[in-house]
């Protein structure tokens, strides 16, 4: 029977074609096992198609740590190979016609320096040895070889190529890192761009490439956030942030250059060939997003530009960009990307518009105290809006206008002072306009439970059969002298009474609860003005409005014009 060289020794093509097909049937083979941590490539090349199949399906590669890519029957094969990806290891025999083993060794250690050749030849010749030597061929391998022998070389070849990767993704860690610094220094404004090496050489080595600019703002999501709201913890952990730790290694992909910015914002720059810089933005965000949501209970906003189409991105233009990332973002809704222009960023800055904190804070108590408030916190009735210089100093004016309304009904304001402190932080995650609503009418829910749980424990029984007697006849426009009569006291007894446990006078109470009752009516149904005026005690229309008005500083058809629906 005619026999064959084999990788493994000589043996008999009979012997060949079993060993082949028990692997093939993954039958018991006497080859030693190897787990590896991590699979690097390798590429087979030998002019004889035998050899190659024995070398590609007998040896154990993926138990060695290899990852067979390719089997080719010639060296011109493998450099085109070569050409298409990187390989990290060359297994070659060392006669192949045109181009030999060792001539092949020397074209890649020349163009492809990081790729190890283990030359396998069947000819012991001195000079053959030296000239692999000199071409740094990794190991020479003598046929007939052991198993042994292959598996000994691999394994070592392996721990090698580890080493020799794992060190250099150090350094490139290293390089990143000292990048994001220079990139973050710029961004602040504390070096110049001559004074950035690192990004003069970035911006180099993608010098025919558009770069996409996207700005990231990370929040809680809508789900938590409300349940957080609603369920009044204001300290509950996702407002700590431990979660937005774990988005940057979302943020480590290659050609992608980005740092971490206060408020939980990042800043990243993405290098893309031709007019593909913007999509390749667009492409991120989305991709980010669905990550996000996916893994963690977080949202995202972004806002992004390119260069290109009459627009470069200087580092001034991020500079910007990111001064002005707190208005930019301040009435963008969640999972939103919004283009924005190099040039023309300060036209798209968004000025805080707030309600007064102080008509707010009443507002919210009043309405509380008359009926629930309105679920549509973006509109808050008719209080009063004004531009403030930023939303955490309104807050801090809202904070202290509900603990003004906390005292006023007898309450003790020390536990919203408590919940203030821990407030505060929360007002720069909220991030937009509609958050720092929906966080103030949280507050002020809290405030109003505050005070109504005081005056469940606290009113008198007399205070209480006046307040369920208003209740029952504010649509008679019922009058104290009335009301005292019924609960046999003095109007003047009464009316400091009411004045002292209520905290508003009696007049200011009723006024209260018309009105009240007078918006609700107005958000909720059609009916006409004298309908509704008459429906919670005036008897002339026009004096309504006037009143409204001065309560409102609406008239009742503006307040219909505005007012959210139910």
């Amino acid at each position: 029977m005619k026999s064959v060289t084999t990788p493994m020794g000589l043996y008999t093509k009979m012997n060949f074609r079993t060993r082949y097909l028990a692997r093939q049937l993954s039958c018991k083979c006497p080859f030693v096992r190897y787990n590896g941590r991590m699979a690097y490539s390798i590429l087979l090349v030998d002019d004889e198609e035998v050899i190659r199949k024995g070398l590609e399906h007998v040896v154990a590669w993926e138990d060695l740590g290899y990852t067979v890519v390719g089997a080719v029957a010639s060296g011109e094969e493998a450099l085109r190979f070569l050409e298409k990806e990187p390989i990290d290891v060359i297994l070659a025999d060392i006669r192949m016609p045109r181009i030999s083993g060792i001539e092949l060794a020397r074209l890649v250690k020349l163009n492809y320096p990081e790729t190890r050749v283990v030359i396998l030849s069947g000819y012991d010749n001195f000079s053959y040895a030296q000239n692999a030597i000199r071409y740094g061929v990794y190991h020479y391998l003598l046929k007939p070889c052991a198993e042994e022998e292959i598996i000994e070389v691999f394994t070592r070849l392996h721990k090698e190529i580890e080493k020799l990767k794992q060190r250099k993704l150090s350094v490139t860690k290293m390089n990143r890192i000292l990048l994001q610094e220079e990139l973050a220094n710029l961004v602040a404004g504390k070096i110049s761009y001559e004074e950035a090496p690192g990004m003069q050489a970035w911006k180099h080595q993608f010098r025919h490439a558009n770069t996409g600019v996207l700005l990231l703002q990370l929040v809680p999501g809508e789900d938590i956030f409300l349940s957080a709201l609603a369920h009044r913890q204001f300290t509950d952990p996702i407002f700590s942030l431990p979660l937005y730790d774990a988005f940057d290694s979302h943020l480590e992909r290659e050609g992608l250059l980005a740092i971490r910015l206060p408020q939980e914002r990042f800043l990243c720059l993405l290098p893309s060939e031709g007019a593909g810089a913007k999509a390749a933005i667009i492409q991120l965000f989305g991709e980010l997003r669905t990550l996000l949501r996916k893994d963690m209970p977080l949202d995202l906003m972004g806002l992004y530009g390119a260069d290109g189409e009459g627009e470069s991105w200087s580092d001034t233009s991020l500079r910007n960009l990111v001064g002005y990332a707190d208005r930019l973002f301040w009435d963008s809704p969640l999972g939103t990307l919004e283009a924005v222009p190099a040039d023309r960023l300060k036209a798209h800055v968004k000025p805080y518009l707030l309600p007064v904190p102080t008509a707010l804070a009443k507002d919210i108590c009043t309405r509380k105290r008359n009926g629930p408030v309105v679920d549509d916190p973006t509109h808050p009735d008719s209080t009063p809006i004004v531009e403030v210089g930023s939303p955490v100093t309104w807050m801090q004016d809202y904070l202290g206008a509900l603990k003004e309304n906390i005292e006023l009904g007898g309450a003790n304001p020390a536990p919203m002072a408590t919940i203030g402190d821990s407030v505060l932080p929360l007002v720069r995650c909220c991030a937009t306009h509609a958050r720092v609503l929906q966080l103030a009418t949280a507050l002020g829910e809290f405030a109003c439970q505050t005070i109504a749980s005081h005056k469940d424990h606290c009113y008198s029984k007399n205070i209480r059969d006046a307040l369920q007697l208003i209740e029952q006849r504010y649509q008679s426009n019922v009058n104290l002298e009335e009301l005292s009569r019924e609960l046999g006291l003095t109007s003047t007894y009464l009316s400091k009474l009411f004045k002292r446990e209520v905290g508003v006078n009696f007049k200011e109470y009723l006024l209260e609860k018309q009105i009240s009752e007078a918006k609700r009516l107005l958000r909720e149904t059609n009916e006409k003005i004298y309908e509704i005026a008459e429906a919670v005690g005036f008897s002339d229309q026009h004096y309504f409005s006037d009143v409204f008005k001065r309560c409102t500083t609406l008239t009742p058809l503006e307040y219909r014009k505005v007012a959210p629906d139910a």
